[in-house]
């Protein structure tokens, strides 16, 4: 059912006048291309158990086979539900049950880390995080292959059979399928919750879950965690998501229990809706070799199988089914005959095939989607599309505020939006709120101003460090006492744009693809991915450099708080990054190394700490921290140091380093809207701000206030029946005076820049001293160059002089090369800075890297004589700091002279050959630790060099080479650097 607002909402008077003909649950999305990423024989959606013995078989059979998984992970039906023992009449027979349960009843890590192998040891491809949103069908109609939806945006997969393995058989509804209807009423869920207090409906289960300690914290000695059941009857209005959603937080709210230490991630319960087969199977479960295999094929509905409690068996079979020793045994079945019948069955070709779908509906905006395939793999071309013509999405709900990403802003701009007495919705990818500090497991503070709703959050959960479990139930509890709704197993993947207002946004969920309208979206992903999708123009890695902040996933251990770690880049938008990363992690911690000893389960949530940001009515940039602006709309004031985990970019970390004390940023309203657009507002870490901003701004107290401040602003917007962009925003910064988030004094605060002529004179002067005056000249270099040449010229010293033509160099004047020539025409390197993730502080390059980077950037060549020389004095042993400024400075002038350096340089052992383009690369090369840099240093050396090389010309082919190697490297930032450098082309030939 559609959630309706209590206020008259513009979109709702558009709906209700839509005309003749207008189905009000639907809206018009315009015809598109869907590119075509894999072509198979078999595709197989859902990544459970017996989805992964089907995918394995078909395989074997001879099929090409590739795995759509919705999860962060392979297993759910073990591990989203906490179903992992055996019952009394069950015994392993399979090759794939007895890897699983032969050592006992199996941790979630050891269930997911043996269906990865299993399809990696057959040569099954797999993604995780994808959801079917559509079939595809050929000329005749013929059933053809699915469209998937994840964070790289939506594709196609040609197929000649569909194994549905997916628990409420969504691949056989999208394709017309007849399923009993789901009865309204009472229904009952069965939850798992781990130790802790029960309540009297609590079940406790005669298994015992033993949990290892994490010996890198030295929590204490393995303990024994109590497993509890709950049956919990539900009065369900009918099967539509929204009525699962709601469910869930019903169910929720009656299984929790004080001192839990992990709960079931989704109800249970076995489908009461089966699929129409072509046969029916009756009774109980007779054996996987003796269930009729028509039962599984969708009568009238040729080429796909339901594999799951939806097929048209006894629902008591079904219950059978759904356990995983059974469902295996089956899924080899119907692996097997999807296999064969891929044989003998034909689809269209490419240019044939079309995405299926109703026409029709209101003609709300421009749907916008990333439609731009997948990096890697499959080796198809990039022209492979189907056609997905004109035709009707249906709208699963309308609010005043939907908040795409429950987490560290999400979950308070929800509690805000919910509690200012307006309809609001957030949807979340993972099964709990509070982001980076629950679900990533970094549950501390480090730095951060902890006031305003930050300390009212402290005060419900725990100040400084907190209890994963109760910080993301007081999340919950508060969304739904105020009257919001969640939605878990979500993300947004598309943005409805009317004249530029966002009026809503495309969500994909477990049971397909639709629109919930909005007067306001808040993007929360902490990677801007709503305006992303409605193709605005954003701040992330390309071919200027490859500057990014290092990542972590963490281990889980029940009872464990707090685990941080940076061993790798991660891309959030890149769904074959997220995978690599995952599957490579479940290997680092399955070695016996510190910090990954044995662990319960591996965190869904990978802490990166750099994102794709939007760049909006203002960005802010360093300059901006260190000179302390003010502005006359500041929401949150952030409080930290420069916890840059990586190198920086910004030009003023070339002249100076960053401040190693506590810094202020002061945040504008306006960071948080795109600009030139209206009806949404970024929170998090995909707000307007310089990448070598972000560690002041990203901590979680700070992003906490600032999520809170975003979705009070959205409601005061419906409210008032107007926008984000026209609300008083005095009256919001009035309210967060109250909320004790932002000082009274900000309310009459007004923007400090420009600076004074008299200021920009005195920070020119003083660079005979020091180069601390650079973050005032920074905020004008054309008004300030001139005095800058002034100074040189008059520079009392040769030290003074150097200092000017420092700062002229790196803002690309040669005025002072002949200086910086002479500074450089003896010198030796100097101590270098090499690539460090965890406790990275102060600068990132040397003296005398950021004299190289200057006189690059003169474009003078008079200094290429002595940046050739400087080259020459590198060794392999040299710092990552050393070589970046050396490759820097070369690519800026471009000249063809310093190809062949270069490339004896990259020729050197151990030099080159570090790209990761195939799985079992990353995973033996994967550093062990938490915190190693070995990999990333070996591979920035190498493509930075690759870099200058390519943009000097190139040299028998070499820069192209490596190049190519990284465009294809499963390491999304990497790739994505390369592939924009390849793109642009050489500067010279050769």
């Amino acid at each position: 059912m559609i959630k309706r607002s209590l206020l008259i909402n513009p979109l709702l008077l558009l709906l209700m006048v839509a005309g003749p003909g207008f189905a009000a649950d639907t809206i018009v999305e315009s015809a598109r291309e869907i590119p075509l990423v894999y072509d198979v024989d078999v595709v197989v959606v859902g990544g459970s158990t017996r989805a992964v013995a089907a995918a394995v078989a078909g395989k074997e059979v001879g099929a090409s086979v590739f795995l759509v998984a919705p999860r962060p992970y392979l297993g759910e039906d073990m591990c989203a539900t906490l179903r992992l023992w055996l019952e009394e009449d069950e015994e392993p027979t399979t090759k794939l049950a007895k890897a699983i349960f032969n050592d006992g009843t199996p941790t979630p890590m050891r269930v997911k880390r043996i269906l990865d192998d299993a399809l990696l040891t057959a040569g099954v491809d797999f993604l995780y995080g994808c959801y079917i949103t559509d079939v595809l069908r050929d000329s005749e109609g013929n059933l053809a292959g699915i469209v998937m939806a994840n964070r790289s945006g939506r594709q196609a997969v040609r197929a000649k059979v569909i194994i549905d393995a997916t628990d409420r058989g969504i691949g056989a509804r999208l394709a017309g399928a007849d399923f009993a209807p789901y009865p309204s009423g009472k229904q009952t869920f069965s939850r798992i919750v781990l130790s802790g207090t029960p309540n009297k409906n609590a079940k406790l289960l005669p298994v015992i879950f033993t949990i290892a300690s994490d010996s890198r914290r030295r929590r204490g000695a393995s303990q024994a965690c109590e497993v509890y059941e709950y049956l919990v009857e539900v009065d369900m209005a009918d099967g539509s998501w929204a009525s699962f959603a709601a469910a869930d937080q019903f169910v929720r709210n009656q299984t929790w229990q004080d001192g839990q230490v992990d709960a079931a991630e989704i109800p249970f319960q076995v489908p009461p809706d089966p699929v129409k087969g072509r046969s029916r199977q009756k009774g109980k479960w007779p054996g996987a070799a003796e269930i009729d295999l028509d039962a599984l094929r969708p009568d009238g509905v040729a080429g796909i199988y339901v594999l799951g409690g939806c097929a048209d068996v006894s629902r008591e079979a079904a219950t059978a089914l759904m356990r995983p020793v059974h469902g295996i045994e089956l899924g080899i079945r119907i692996g097997a005959a999807a296999a064969n019948d891929a044989k003998t069955r034909e689809v269209g070709a490419i240019e044939d095939l079309v995405v299926g779908g109703e026409s029709g509906g209101a003609n709300m905006g421009e749907l916008g989607e990333l439609l731009n395939g997948l990096r890697s793999k499959p080796p198809l071309t990039d022209q492979a599309h189907v056609k997905s013509p004109v035709r009707g999405i249906p709208v699963l709900g309308e609010y005043d505020v939907v908040v795409i990403g429950g987490g560290t802003g999400g979950a308070p701009a929800g509690i805000a939006a919910a509690r200012a007495g307006v309809r609001a919705l957030v949807v979340e990818y993972l099964d709990g709120l509070g982001g980076v500090g629950t679900m990533g497991r970094i549950s501390q503070y480090y730095h951060g101003n902890r006031v305003g709703f930050t300390s009212e959050i402290d005060k419900g959960v725990g100040a400084g460090g907190w209890n994963i479990e109760n910080k993301m139930a007081w999340y919950r509890r508060e969304i739904v006492n105020a009257g919001g709704d969640i939605w878990f197993q979500s993300m947004g993947c598309g943005a409805v744009v009317r004249d530029n207002r966002f009026v809503g946004v495309v969500v994909a969920t477990p049971h397909g693809r639709g629109v919930v309208l909005a007067n306001t979206v808040i993007d929360a992903t902490g990677n801007a991915v709503i305006p992303a999708c409605a193709g605005l123009p954003c701040q992330e890695i390309g071919g200027e450099h490859i500057s990014v902040q290092g990542a972590g996933l963490p281990t889980f251990s029940p009872g464990v708080g707090y685990l941080n770690g940076d061993w790798a880049f991660n891309d959030d938008s890149d769904v074959l990054d997220m995978w690599r990363m995952l599957v490579t992690a479940k290997h680092k911690v399955s070695k016996n190394k510190p910090g990954y000893t044995n662990p319960f389960d591996l965190g869904q949530m990978i802490t990166t700490r750099a994102r794709r940001r939007i760049i909006g009515d203002v960005v802010i940039t360093p300059m901006d921290i260190i000179n302390k602006r003010s502005y006359p709309d500041t929401i949150t004031v952030a409080k930290s140091n420069f916890d840059n985990h990586g190198f920086s970019s910004h030009t003023i970390f070339m002249v100076t380093p960053p401040h190693g004390g506590g810094l202020v940023g002061n945040v504008p309203y306006r960071a948080l809207m795109p600009r030139e657009y209206d009806g949404i507002l970024v929170t998090g870490l995909g707000i307007s701000a310089h990448g070598d901003a972000m560690p002041v701004l990203r901590m979680q107290a700070d992003v906490q206030n600032q999520g809170y401040a975003a979705g009070y602003a959205a409601a005061m917007a419906a409210r008032g029946d107007t926008t984000v962009r026209k609300i008083a925003v005095k009256k919001l910064q009035e309210h967060l005076v109250e909320k004790g988030i932002i000082p009274e004094e900000m309310l009459t605060a007004e923007d400090s820049y420009p600076v004074s002529d008299e200021a920009m004179k005195q920070a020119v002067d003083g660079l005979d001293k020091d180069l601390q005056g650079i973050s005032l000249i920074l905020t004008d270099v054309p008004r300030a160059l001139p005095l800058l040449r002034a100074g040189w010229r008059g520079a009392a010293d040769g030290e003074s002089k150097l200092r000017y033509a420092q700062a002229l160099g790196m803002l690309g004047d040669n005025t002072g090369t002949a200086t910086l020539v002479e500074a450089l025409k003896d010198a030796d390197w100097d101590k270098g800075w090499n690539f460090k993730g965890m406790g990275q502080y102060g600068r990132t390059t040397s003296d005398i890297d950021n004299l190289v980077i200057a006189l690059g950037r003169t474009r003078d060549k008079r200094g290429l004589a002595t940046l050739l020389g400087m080259l020459g004095k590198l060794s392999t042993e040299s710092e990552f700091s050393h070589c970046r400024a050396i490759a820097m400075a070369l690519e800026t002038l471009g000249d063809l002279s310093a190809a062949k350096p270069l490339a004896d340089f990259l020729a050197q052992q151990g030099v080159a050959g570090h790209a990761f383009n195939e799985i079992g690369t990353a995973i033996e090369q994967t550093p062990r630790g938490f915190g190693d840099t070995s990999t990333r240093n070996r591979s920035l050396r190498e493509l930075v060099i690759a870099r200058a090389l390519y943009r000097c010309g190139d040299y028998h082919g070499l820069g192209e080479k490596i190049l190519t190697g990284y465009a294809n490297d499963l390491r999304g930032h990497y790739a994505t650097h390369a592939k924009a450098i390849l793109k642009s082309g050489r500067r010279n030939g050769r």
